[in-house]
């Protein structure tokens, strides 16, 4: 857990290099110093606040939150930048402003806390002055963070398991008679030739097409627009089609029945 009460910012700069991997050059290119002032930067338990600002630019970090969470824990009133009326002048001040700001390093402190057992809610507001409606915001929201981290990590669990569509396509076959025994024949050696992982979404659309065609079933004309599937080999021959014979994404939209806005969204990603 991080100590808000001694901070040494060298050792907090050094730490979140590390994340970064921003290397020694790169830093001294930026900070126009030498390696050794910048071993001796991280050896400072505090920096210039000039110098401080650059590092954070540097890093894309904030170190100045480690001195605002330390006076939101031990010196709450002077934590915000309010400004009472009694030391207000009749101009309007540039340093006031109304709303509390607190890093995320010190949501995750209190929130430990709470989780622990070490601290209750009434405790933190009677401690460091905390509005309850913002406590309890915070809650909520890791409350629903864990909740979509759950769902997301189902949802991987369930992608991996990958359909099987030789077995499907083989049992289908077997009990179809809406197709001539010949084709029936056919497909079957296709698909046996093929492994799970050679049925892209290519080949699955060729024998789809393969089946409606040669199938004596009266197929009513619905529009499965929605269901179709493309996998990133299908989207490059289509791009490479489309530039190839010179396609406009009207044209090539109308050819394969689907969005323009879908065509230029391929060709932001695999044509940049």
């Amino acid at each position: 857990m991080l100590n808000y009460k001694e901070i040494h910012l060298g050792n907090h700069i050094r730490e979140i290099s590390k994340i970064k991997n921003l290397s020694v050059s790169r830093a001294c290119t930026f900070l126009k110093c030498s390696a050794q002032d910048i071993q001796d930067m991280y050896n400072e338990k505090s920096l210039d606040s000039a110098l401080l600002l650059r590092w954070c630019k540097l890093l894309d970090y904030n170190f100045f939150m480690f001195y605002h969470s330390h006076l939101q824990l031990y010196k709450p009133s002077a934590a915000t930048t309010h400004i009472s009326k009694s030391e207000k002048k009749e101009e309007v001040s540039p340093y006031e402003f109304k709303k509390n700001l607190y890093s995320p390093e010190l949501i995750d402190y209190i929130l430990g806390k709470l989780d622990a057992n070490m601290l209750s809610i009434r405790d933190v507001i009677q401690a460091y002055n905390i509005p309850r409606t913002t406590i309890y915001r915070w809650v909520k929201k890791r409350k629903r963070a864990l909740e979509e981290s759950h769902h997301q990590t189902e949802g991987l669990e369930v992608a991996k398991k990958k359909v099987n569509y030789k077995e499907l396509y083989r049992d289908y076959l077997s009990e179809t008679k809406s197709l001539p025994l010949s084709v029936k024949h056919d497909l079957k050696e296709k698909i046996n030739d093929l492994n799970q992982s050679d049925l892209t979404y290519s080949r699955i659309n060729k024998l789809n097409a393969i089946i409606k065609k040669y199938s004596s079933s009266e197929y009513k004309e619905v529009d499965y627009q929605h269901l179709k599937a493309y996998d990133k080999d299908q989207i490059i021959r289509i791009l490479k089609e489309q530039k190839e014979f010179n396609l406009s994404n009207c044209e090539l939209s109308l050819k394969y029945k689907m969005s323009r806005t879908t065509i230029a969204r391929w060709r932001s990603l695999y044509e940049a």
